[in-house]
């Protein structure tokens, strides 16, 4: 399959604090059910191609998206499929996210914005889907199940 969602170049890290500092404006200024709308255009809209094979019960394309750019960012990771109960889930040991802002000093209150949106994000990438979704937080990753309802 050929991902749709891909970049090329060199990897420009910085994206990440632009993005933790957009999400904590926008959820400061109009709220958390502001942050769940512009995660859900973004699974509905920008990710449309993975929105519609998971309504499909297809996973392969979040597969690949999950395992292109946690490669590209260097992330140390494990994905799992199974199709019993589980149908995938993606293991995340140490996420480039977290590495790179804590690196550059945000503070700790301020990075679980970007864990919180992930949450969101998923929520809205099931919707209408035959799959329920879960994210469990650890100190340097996390964990994120895909599975069959």
């Amino acid at each position: 399959m050929m991902l749709r969602y891909q970049e090329i170049g060199e990897v420009h890290k910085d994206f990440h604090r632009t993005m933790v500092k957009t999400l904590i404006y926008l959820r400061d200024k109009y709220g958390e059910d502001f942050l769940r709308a512009v995660a859900r255009r973004m699974a509905h809209d920008v990710y449309r191609s993975i929105y519609e094979d998971l309504k499909r019960g297809e996973t392969e394309q979040l597969q690949e998206f999950w395992e292109y750019f946690l490669h590209r960012e260097g992330g140390s990771y494990t994905i799992s499929m199974s199709y019993e109960r589980v149908d995938l889930e993606l293991n995340v040991q140490s996420c480039p996210v977290l590495a790179y802002l804590r690196k550059i000093g945000i503070p700790k209150k301020d990075i679980h914005v970007i864990c919180d949106f992930t949450r969101m994000l998923n929520e809205a990438l099931i919707e209408d889907t035959p799959f329920k979704a879960f994210l469990e937080f650890g100190e340097n990753g996390c964990c994120q199940t895909i599975c069959r309802r």
